[in-house]
């Protein structure tokens, strides 16, 4: 029922009929009242009547035929409908409260709680209220609570409207310092040495800087550049090196001198100089200038060692896959089976233009029940199209180094919208897998929301699931996606569940939809009775707070009955068809 019909039923007297009135189709309102003259054109003295609440900003009410017939009686407005299709639709524009209508009130808060002045302001989930497109609107910000040490904050948000009532809502996030720094005002390559006109400033956040960042323009001029720089980024010391004096192909005398022996000479320089990190002392000085812990590397049996770059490039692609797999693990090279390796800058450029350029694709493999026959969802994984003949290149073997040149926000965004245009054709539900990177993007987290929020038809049949690794490794923001993500009528799980179960009861609270748990737990369940006995454990505690348990990596068809028991809801795996 409208909002404004029980006005009309408190038995008002009927007037007596005026001029012919006209059934006005379409009107839009700017007040938060419906009046007579919203409906009815040459409406009579009564036309300023309010007739009752009007809709909230942004939102419409339709009045259908047989209510604008009661309502033409009770006002003594001479109209009648022509047909039972006759109706009017009443819209009340709305716009959402601009962020930075929200930031400028808050920033002034926090300074004034001592926040560092000119900090950048996180506000991760913020979901902006609809407020009248028209009129007067003021944001005022109370109740701070703000931790100088980790930067966290929480406040109350209070936002008046003309003709709205007061709207009060918590924020949350984080203040992030910045400092002012010389940055490249255009991509250089490497060798490139650097003039005044090569430098800007711009204001860069604290908290991403190395320890070795460049302060000052008149520091990094005249110096030449070890490797590609991109326009807008900080200029580092260990980036930067006195400029080659001696090129390539240059003509060069040689002298070499020792006790009772002098050679002199003339030849060509092969090189301009050895590869900037090749260096021992280069190295172990990068380490301690970054901070960065010492690893290992083990070279056995190098087929070429003069292709160094080539090598290098092959350590950074395993090292950015052990680190997508998170804490205490390895990735070992099999040269027998290697792929060519990828420098950072190709795979940048490969991965940038994946989204826009259509090289996307994904696979899809079946989540069943415990009875394993029903259907649970299908789970969508990424691909990516190597060139025009369609090769396609497994997740394993990109998304790594996606998370290592930060790419994982568009690529998941990517994979999120063809998922949403498979759900239109399709039947069933479908799961999107997460980067552990990509979650603590606020940017992409207010992306998903706004994208999501254009599809609430498909919503409840979309299952997002995050590593676990990244789960805990980025937690609050974690928390925030799942909260904005079940207000949206979507499911959200943690996928390789196990490895950290002693935090597991941080989890409690976040009201999750579902576990899959790890493969380690389910491989040779039928031979293990330990892992049985605390998969059944498992299993009854998630049961207990309303979360689902999925089985991942199940090889084979005969395990699921042993899995029902056990207390699981579905499975997945390769022996799943």
């Amino acid at each position: 029922m409208n909002p404004f019909l029980p006005v009309l039923a408190a038995g008002l007297l009927v007037a007596s009929p005026s001029a012919a009135a006209t059934l006005r189709h379409a009107s839009t309102l700017d007040s938060a009242v419906v009046r007579l003259s919203d409906l009815f054109d040459d409406a009579g003295q009564r036309a300023d009547r309010v007739l009752g609440p009007g809709p909230a900003p942004g939102e419409r009410i339709v009045v259908e035929a047989a209510q604008l017939a009661a309502i033409a009686r009770q006002f003594g407005v001479d109209w009648r409908p022509a047909s039972a299709a006759e109706r009017s639709v009443l819209d009340r524009p709305g716009r959402l409260l601009p962020r930075e209508e929200v930031l400028t009130p808050l920033r002034a808060a926090l300074t004034a709680v001592g926040a560092p002045a000119g900090s950048e302001v996180e506000l991760p989930g913020f979901a902006a209220p609809m407020v009248p497109a028209g009129g007067r609107t003021e944001v005022a910000i109370d109740q701070v609570d703000y931790d100088g040490a980790s930067g966290r904050f929480t406040s109350m948000m209070v936002v008046t409207c003309t003709d709205l009532p007061t709207i009060r809502a918590r924020l949350s996030g984080r203040v992030q310092e910045m400092q002012e720094l010389p940055v490249l005002a255009r991509t250089l390559p490497a060798g490139s040495v650097l003039q005044a006109g090569d430098l800007s400033s711009a204001r860069v956040r604290s908290d991403g800087l190395r320890d070795a960042v460049v302060h000052r323009a008149a520091d990094a001029v005249g110096l030449a550049l070890k490797r590609t720089v991109s326009a807008g980024q900080p200029l580092s010391s260990i980036d930067l090196m006195r400029p080659t004096l001696v090129q390539k192909g240059a003509r060069v005398a040689i002298e070499l001198s020792a006790p009772g022996l002098a050679v002199t000479g003339q030849g060509v320089a092969l090189e301009a100089s050895g590869y900037p990190y090749s260096a021992l002392d280069d190295i172990l000085e990068r380490a301690a200038m970054r901070a960065e812990p010492l690893f290992v590397l083990a070279l056995d049996l190098v087929q070429n060692p003069q292709n160094l770059g080539s090598l290098l490039s092959s350590v950074d692609e395993a090292l950015a896959r052990a680190a997508n797999k998170g804490s205490n693990t390895y990735e070992a090279l099999d040269d027998a089976h290697a792929k060519p390796a990828i420098a950072a800058e190709t795979w940048r450029t490969l991965l940038s233009d994946a989204v826009s350029g259509g090289r996307l694709a994904l696979s899809f493999y079946p989540v069943v029940g415990a009875d394993g026959k029903s259907s649970l969802h299908r789970e969508c994984v990424i691909r990516l199209k190597m060139d025009d003949v369609g090769t396609l290149m497994t997740a394993g073997d990109f998304m790594p180094m996606a998370a290592q040149l930060n790419l994982t926000a568009p690529l998941d965004l990517g994979v999120v919208k063809m998922a949403i245009d498979y759900l239109h054709s399709n039947s069933g539900d479908v799961a999107v897998n997460l980067s552990a990177q990509t979650i603590a993007d606020f940017h992409f987290r207010n992306e998903l929301a706004k994208l999501l929020k254009t599809q609430p038809q498909v919503c409840k049949r979309l299952w997002f699931e995050v590593p676990e690794y990244g789960v805990f490794r980025q937690f609050d923001a974690f928390g925030d996606l799942t909260r904005s993500l079940k207000a949206l009528g979507c499911h959200v799980g943690i996928e390789y569940f196990g490895q950290r179960f002693a935090e597991s009861d941080k989890l409690a609270e976040l009201a999750l939809d579902y576990i899959k748990v790890h493969p380690s737990y389910v491989r040779g369940i039928a031979d293990n009775p330990g892992n049985q006995e605390f998969l059944m454990g498992l299993c009854r505690v998630a049961h207990a707070i309303g979360i689902s348990v999925v089985a991942l990596g199940v090889e084979h068809q005969e395990d699921l009955p042993l899995l029902a028991r056990l207390g699981f809801d579905g499975a997945t795996g390769p022996g799943i068809q």
